[in-house]
């Protein structure tokens, strides 16, 4: 696994775009860290994941979607591959792609295990946080914003459920932002290995 020191050096060695490739990541939590790692060190165009249809045997556990392939020997054919099912992978990196769109910028956050990014033209503001092992209570400080909605919409994704872990995959809720003395805060309670989403929009920046 690369350290920090060595993503920002490989980052200062390249003067053209840089596209990050993911590969095996079977164990989502571990991925979500590595892409958040990937975009605060080398602030990446794009990433690309190599394994997004794998076959539904045991031997291959890092599709973001499993099918039973019809190998057709490169030859037309009215057979068709069987779905079989969306991993939870998917539903964890979706985290990710369907907010850090083209056209978003990066922006700081002091949280090393989140991400923040701004699409002007939409007026959101997105910030995607990686839980650890243990709950967190998160804090978001967006005072600094002249102008941001009432409400947040928060998707949260769980990576390992069971015993006292919800089975989320794709939990939608409202939270409405603490406005009181100039402050404008987001406060939650977090579960442990999970990605969350906070949607936050009319932001004037």
């Amino acid at each position: 696994m690369s350290t920090d020191k060595s993503r920002s050096a490989l980052k200062r060695s390249f003067h053209f775009p840089l596209v990050v490739a993911l590969l095996n990541a079977c164990i989502a939590c571990l991925s979500t860290q590595e892409i958040i790692r990937d975009v605060k060190e080398l602030q990446p165009s794009g990433w690309v994941y190599w394994q997004p249809v794998e076959p539904d045997v045991h031997d291959f556990g890092w599709g973001l979607i499993n099918a039973n392939y019809v190998d057709t020997h490169d030859r037309p054919s009215s057979r068709q591959t069987a779905f079989v099912r969306v991993n939870r992978t998917f539903l964890v990196f979706g985290q990710f792609t369907r907010y850090v769109r083209p056209g978003s910028h990066l922006i700081e956050i002091a949280d090393p295990n989140s991400i923040a990014v701004y699409k002007s033209s939409l007026r959101r503001l997105t910030i995607i946080k990686v839980t650890g092992d243990a709950s967190e209570s998160a804090v978001f400080d967006l005072s600094n914003l002249p102008s941001i909605a009432d409400t947040v919409q928060v998707t949260a994704t769980t990576t390992a459920p069971g015993r006292r872990m919800p089975d989320w995959k794709q939990r939608n809720q409202l939270l409405q932002v603490s406005k009181h003395d100039g402050r404008k805060l987001i406060e939650t309670n977090l579960y442990p290995k999970s990605v969350y989403t906070f949607v936050v929009q009319g932001v004037l920046r």
